[in-house]
């Protein structure tokens, strides 16, 4: 107990001892012998706070103020955020018996002030001013990073005094090059920069022909993307420090701004490459919230304490690295194949950008790995998205090829089903069809065939309609018919009188006549209705009609009665033309398609009075046909149901009975009647008119002779 109580009573005498400040004269320095390497000065530095920044360089030499240096056991210095200034000191001694000259560079572009004091024989401060307040183009050394030229005297010693100031994190690394060393090193940099800035610029390029190509958003939020994080590390390595001019310090505001543009567009890819919105909404709608938040940083940079600006885009970025890459990893856990070529490439970046960091803090050694890990890591990040994309491209090109195999083949089912449903449905049809067919069929035998067409046409609707027409009604019977039923078999009479309605029937058709209806033996025809040749024309087929049937009857009489041993049919005609009113008559559930009016009445009444085997047609109907049709007149006679007696023809026949396309001669006189066909006249046939008629022409009247 009593050696631990002494042991503590020493420790607490020396520990205060050992934390005191070095001394001024305790200021190790740096030996500059013969060789061509770089020697890092973090660990001979001494370094002094300057709250205010405003120290000069009397004050800061002062024997109290130099007591107050703190020495350096990093390799570089740190003080992060910070407003205030920092001035370190270091001595260089030559052993050799020559001047040595060296380059002193400072590591980092982005340091706002940086001055350079060096005591002369003289006893006075020379300074030497460089970092961003000052264009590249005036300063000493035109370099993307602060250089300044150092010559030491051969055996002498060199105390040199450094200001830094800077608004935002940046370390303070020093080194002294040899020039020869310096100038390899700056070769071999910007090459690989070169390199580096090459290989992305392509990648930039081909995926921007790619986007120009096929359009699709992912390769537009890629390049944009690359674009601007290719921006930011041109800014950050200083490399555009000479495009501002004489505004070096708008890199202040370029930093923070391009740091924001990045999340945003590296976010927006993100979200779009691994379809957050459908895959993982929760990290799509931090996602979401991340990018406002760089938006905000863009105003946030707009205002003039760079310390807030770089401060505030160093933490949205530090909340957007762990963010993409464990979505990324769930997303890669989900089953989404492309997620593994995303997350791997940003946890190369990240290991990058770690080993810079790790270095700037001083607690890894200067390497190529760890000065250029977060260009390698970005370079290997860019590709492996590149890659990724073209990943994703191709599994959505096989998507959509399988998609439209199965598409195809579930559109080749389909059209099989629907063709056999077309089949079925087309044989349904087909024997429905035959069945209507087969309906139409038998229905048709039930109407004229011209009300049959015009209603199963649509020219007719079925309704109870009627319109007046002018129409020429035929009527005809069997005289006799009655007594005729009485004598035959009812077997017998059916055939016979099917038969002869059959001939009638055809007749009729073949004129053009609407046949209305069978009444036993009569039949009523009427022309003019549903279609009309006009009223002339009417009247002379229904005449035609009448004279066909007559010729048809006469014709058949002798066949008809050595087949039933019955006396020849004495049919009689009548035919009456006038307005008539026609259309469907009767019930809403069983209609007649027929016609009423005093032409009907008329033509039944004529045909009653006629004589068998004769046609008797009324006044209106000779007008219509006297031209074509040969009659006889009878008169004026007294008809059942008339009030009035009525002018009544008799049909002889037709005056035109011949083909019109045989030429006629039809002249008729007074004591003359005359009518040749000469195509049909022979030779002889012409020698014995000629004969005939000579004496005839030669004769003369004798009352002209009196004349």
């Amino acid at each position: 107990m009593r050696y631990t109580s002494a042991l503590i009573v020493v420790l607490s005498v020396l520990f205060p001892l050992a934390c005191l400040p070095a001394q001024a004269g305790t200021l190790r320095p740096v030996s500059l012998g013969p060789e061509s390497r770089p020697v890092t000065l973090g660990r001979y530095l001494e370094y002094l706070p300057d709250p205010a920044g405003d120290y000069d360089i009397t004050y800061v030499t002062a024997p109290s103020t130099l007591q107050r240096f703190v020495p350096s056991f990093e390799e570089s210095l740190n003080f992060g955020f910070s407003r205030a200034a920092h001035w370190v000191r270091f001595r260089l001694d030559n052993p050799e018996d020559h001047d040595q000259s060296f380059l002193l560079e400072v590591s980092s572009p982005l340091i706002d002030e940086v001055d350079l004091f060096l005591l002369e024989p003289q006893g006075v401060f020379t300074r030497q001013g460089s970092g961003l307040r000052i264009p590249v183009e005036q300063r000493v050394l035109k370099y993307r990073r602060p250089v300044f030229p150092l010559t030491i005297p051969g055996g002498r010693s060199l105390t040199c005094f450094m200001r830094f100031r800077d608004f935002g994190s940046v370390p303070i690394a020093l080194r002294l090059w040899p020039p020869s060393a310096f100038a390899y090193h700056t070769d071999l940099e910007n090459g690989a920069l070169g390199l580096y800035y090459g290989a992305m610029g392509m990648i930039l390029l081909s995926n921007l022909l790619i986007y120009i190509s096929i359009r699709h958003s992912r390769y537009l939020f890629y390049v944009l993307y690359v674009l601007s994080f290719i921006l930011w590390q041109l800014t950050y390595n200083g490399l555009t420090n000479h495009l501002w001019g004489h505004r070096p310090l708008m890199v202040n505001f370029a930093i923070p701004v391009l740091i924001c543009v990045t999340g945003i567009t590296a976010l927006q890819f993100s979200r779009t490459f691994l379809s957050t919105e459908q895959t993982s909404p929760r990290a799509d709608r931090i996602m979401q919230i991340l990018q406002v938040g760089f938006g905000l940083g863009m105003l946030v940079s707009l205002q003039p304490n760079y310390t807030v600006s770089i401060l505030y885009a160093a933490v949205m970025a530090g909340l957007f690295a762990p963010t993409v890459l464990v979505t990324g990893i769930v997303t890669w856990k989900r089953g989404y194949r492309s997620a593994r070529f995303f997350t791997i490439a940003w946890f190369a970046l990240l290991l990058g950008t770690g080993l810079l960091s790790l270095k700037s803090l001083g607690l890894l050694p200067s390497t190529f790995l760890t000065e250029y890990g977060q260009q390698m890591g970005s370079f290997v990040e860019i590709s492996l998205l590149s890659l990724a994309l073209a990943d994703q491209m191709n599994m959505m090109r096989q998507d959509k090829d399988r998609a439209q195999n199965e598409a195809m083949a579930a559109q080749h089912l389909a059209n099989q089903r629907l063709e056999e449903q077309v089949m079925d449905r087309t044989r349904r049809l087909q024997e429905s069809n035959e069945q209507l067919s087969v309906l139409s069929s038998k229905l048709a035998k039930y109407l004229s065939p011209q009300v049959y067409q015009s209603i199963f046409h649509g020219k007719t609707d079925v309704d109870r309609r009627s319109s007046r027409k002018q129409l020429t009604v035929f009527f005809s019977d069997i005289r006799g018919f009655s007594e005729l039923t009485d004598r035959m078999e009812p077997e017998t009479l059916t055939e016979i009188l099917n038969g002869y309605l059959g001939d009638m029937t055809e007749i009729g058709l073949e004129y053009g006549g609407t046949i209305d209806k069978f009444v036993g033996d009569a039949v009523m025809v009427f022309f003019g209705d549903p279609e009309s040749r006009g009223v002339r024309q009417d009247a002379l087929m229904c005449v035609r009609m009448a004279l066909a049937m007559r010729e048809h009857i006469q014709q058949a009489a002798n066949g008809r009665e050595s087949r039933y041993g019955n006396r020849p049919f004495a049919v009689r005609m009548g035919i009456s033309t006038g307005y008539c009113t026609v259309g469907n008559f009767g019930a809403e559930n069983r209609m007649d398609y027929t016609i009423i009016g005093g032409p009907v009445n008329l033509a039944n009444r004529l045909q009653a009075v006629a004589a068998p085997q004769e046609i008797l047609i009324s006044h209106e109907t000779w007008l219509q046909v006297r031209d074509h049709i040969e009659c006889r007149e009878i008169g004026e006679i007294q008809v059942k149901g008339m009030a009035y007696a009525v002018k009544a023809y008799s049909v002889v026949g037709s005056r035109d009975r011949y083909p019109p396309d045989l030429t006629v001669i039809r002249v008729e006189g007074r004591g003359y009647q005359l009518h040749v066909e000469p195509a049909k006249l022979s030779n002889s046939d012409r020698e014995r008119i000629s004969r005939l008629l000579a004496p005839v022409l030669r004769t003369e009247d004798p009352a002209s002779r009196k004349d």
